[in-house]
């Protein structure tokens, strides 16, 4: 199972930080408040065996650096990578 790091740029020049594993229809987890994208990778693994699952470090996570928080540009752009 192949497991992609990368970061994409959001339209207002904010850097987000991924994790894509997997193949097959797209699953984008989202963390919740006060964690990045760490705390989702072992439900990643298990979905992995069927979709490709993508986590992602939120706006002032990990290297997000803030900006306006725009959450569904956030998934968009890295669904479509």
């Amino acid at each position: 199972m192949d497991m992609i790091d990368g970061t994409v740029t959001s339209k207002d020049g904010t850097t987000i930080a991924y994790d894509r594993r997997g193949s097959g229809p797209a699953v984008v987890l989202v963390d919740g408040g006060l964690v990045d994208r760490s705390e989702n990778a072992p439900l990643a693994a298990e979905l992995a065996t069927r979709f490709t699952a993508c986590t992602y470090d939120r706006r002032g996570r990990e290297i997000a650096m803030t900006r306006i928080p725009t959450h569904s540009s956030e998934s968009s752009t890295i669904s479509r990578r």
